[in-house]
C-alpha cells in the first residue's frame, strides 16, 4: 500500500478562539431575554471584562443561546475570566456544536483529535471537523484531509484527502502560513493521486466555493 512520506499530521491547524457574534437568525430563534444576556457578554468581552461575560454567557447559554455555549467555550479554552478548564470548554463546544455552529464543530473535533479536554477518537474528530468543513470551515477542511490522508478516523482515501485540502487551499482571504501548509501536503499526496483525480477534487473545489459565495451576495 502507499504511503506518505512525510507526516503531514504536524501541518495540523488547532483550535480557532475567535468568539461569535449573534446573527440575525439566531436572534429570531432566541428568547428576547437570552439575547439580551448574550449581547451584554458580548460588550463585555469586547471591553475585555472577561468574568462579566462568562456571567452574562452562561445564562444564555443555559437558555438555549448557541452562540453563547461555543463562547462560554472558548472562554473555558483559554481561562479568560473562569478558571482554565479544558472539560467545560469541551461539554459546550459540543452543545454548541450540536446546535449547529461550525467553529464549535471544529473546536470539538480538534479536542477529539488531540485528546485535549476529552478522550481520543479520530472518528469523532472527523464526524466534526466535517460538520465544519461542510459549512465552509477551511482549517476543518484541511484537517479533515490530514486524517483522509494517514487514515485516522476515517479509512485512508488519498483521493479524498486531496479533494479536502483543495477545498481548504481555493478559499479567498485565507493567512499565508494556510496556504503553504495546504501546498505542502497537496505536494505530497501528488503522487499517490491520478491526474484525473487531481483535477476532479480542483474542479470541484473550485465549484464548492464558487456556489458558496454565491450564496452569500
Amino acid at each position: 500500500m502507499k504511503t506518505l512520506t512525510l507526516t503531514t499530521r504536524e501541518h495540523l491547524f488547532w483550535k480557532t478562539m475567535t468568539v461569535t457574534a449573534l446573527t440575525a437568525a439566531a436572534i429570531f430563534c432566541l428568547s428576547s431575554i437570552a439575547s439580551a444576556d448574550f449581547e451584554t457578554g458580548l460588550r463585555a468581552f469586547e471591553e475585555q471584562r472577561y468574568a462579566d461575560a462568562a456571567a452574562e454567557w452562561r445564562v444564555a447559554a443555559q437558555a438555549g443561546n448557541s452562540r453563547a455555549q461555543h463562547n462560554l467555550g472558548v472562554l473555558y479554552d483559554e481561562g479568560l475570566g473562569v478558571e482554565q478548564n479544558a472539560l467545560e470548554a469541551a461539554k459546550w463546544y459540543q452543545q454548541a456544536a450540536e446546535n449547529g455552529v461550525p467553529g464549535a464543530a471544529f473546536n470539538l473535533g480538534a479536542m477529539y483529535d488531540e485528546g485535549y479536554g476529552v478522550e481520543q477518537d479520530f472518528a469523532e474528530a472527523a464526524k466534526w471537523y466535517r460538520a465544519a468543513a461542510d459549512a465552509g470551515v477551511v482549517d476543518a477542511q484541511f484537517n479533515l484531509g490530514l486524517l483522509y490522508a494517514i487514515g485516522q478516523g476515517v479509512p485512508q482515501d488519498y483521493e479524498k484527502a486531496y479533494y479536502w485540502v483543495s477545498l481548504a487551499s481555493a478559499a479567498k482571504d485565507v493567512s499565508f502560513e494556510h496556504l503553504t501548509a495546504c501546498y505542502q501536503v497537496l505536494e505530497e499526496l501528488a503522487p499517490h493521486v491520478s491526474s484525473a483525480g487531481i483535477k476532479n477534487a480542483e474542479t470541484a473545489a473550485s465549484t464548492w466555493w464558487a456556489n458558496e459565495y454565491a450564496s452569500l451576495q
